[in-house]
């Protein structure tokens, strides 16, 4: 799992993308309204999208 900010300077959307293209197996999630630091930009929504990572690992 790759969490990325949408507004990130450091993982830009071409970055995720050739994430994805070099590990096909891997999941992406964009957090929305965060840059590179995804839980002091935008906490709520990086933790959702952390617990959704986890939940399949967990049950």
């Amino acid at each position: 799992m790759l969490l990325y900010g949408a507004d990130s300077p450091v993982v830009t959307e071409a970055g995720a993308a050739e994430a994805a293209r070099k590990n096909p197996t891997a999941s992406l999630s964009r957090i929305p309204d965060a840059g590179h630091m995804l839980f002091w930009d935008n906490p709520p929504a990086a933790l959702a999208s952390l617990r959704e990572a986890l939940r399949p690992m967990l049950a």
